[in-house]
């Protein structure tokens, strides 16, 4: 069975799902580095899978899958059912964190997309930014902070770790340098202990997270 994921190269929202896939059964998925964007997502073709026009995409077998968080959940039902939850509660549970997400993306992007060079910087924005994933941050952290909970959901990581993860460690590695990561003990602890296990190694082998704040190319 063939399935590709397309999306322009290094986009912030592709390691969730390839972290998902490499729990349990995994699944192998290619992921082309010549997608265009702004190009090849606005060919009637492109629109036919994802009617948007955003990216990413997943083809399967079956179809396709658009919107990033639907494509985790696709392959992680196909790969570890667990990752979405151990019972209806958790599942549940898993589902708001993954809702607080959506929410919070728009900020992590705003910080990054201008440093990968697919934004222009406004000052402004970039502060309603931040201080919006300064917000969420501090949620993360009231939560881990609860000295019972190694995870954000149940005894063993689930999707809800695998996506939050995903934007923590895209800011701290392109956006946000060391200073802004004192507030957050817990939140970083976390990071660093899922950083350190063999599905989270495979796709990202070393944090590299910045010392100074990422510079915007426009």
């Amino acid at each position: 069975m063939s399935y590709t994921f397309r999306a322009y190269p290094n986009n912030p929202n592709a390691s969730k799902t390839f972290i998902a896939a490499q729990f349990g059964s995994k699944l192998d998925i290619q992921y082309p580095q010549d997608f265009k964007f702004t190009v090849d997502n606005t060919t009637p073709e492109f629109l036919k899978k994802a009617p948007t026009g955003q990216v990413p995409i997943l083809e399967t077998p079956e179809g396709t899958i658009f919107e990033s968080n639907a494509i985790a959940k696709y392959v992680a039902r196909k790969t570890d059912p667990a990752l979405l939850g151990g019972s209806v509660f958790e599942q549940s549970l898993v589902d708001s964190w993954i809702e607080f997400s959506r929410s919070s993306e728009r900020n992590y992007l705003g910080l990054i997309l201008p440093i990968l060079g697919w934004g222009k910087f406004d000052q402004k924005s970039h502060d309603d930014s931040l201080a919006g994933t300064n917000k969420a941050f501090a949620a993360v952290e009231r939560w881990l902070a609860d000295g019972s909970r190694k995870y954000l959901v149940g005894d063993r990581v689930t999707l809800a770790d695998i996506i939050i993860w995903t934007q923590v460690y895209a800011v701290y590695k392109f956006a946000l340098g060391k200073s802004h990561r004192a507030p957050y003990p817990h939140v970083l602890e976390w990071l660093n202990r899922l950083a350190e296990t063999p599905e989270f190694k495979a796709v990202v082998p070393e944090l590299g997270l910045t010392e100074e704040d990422g510079k915007p190319k426009a």
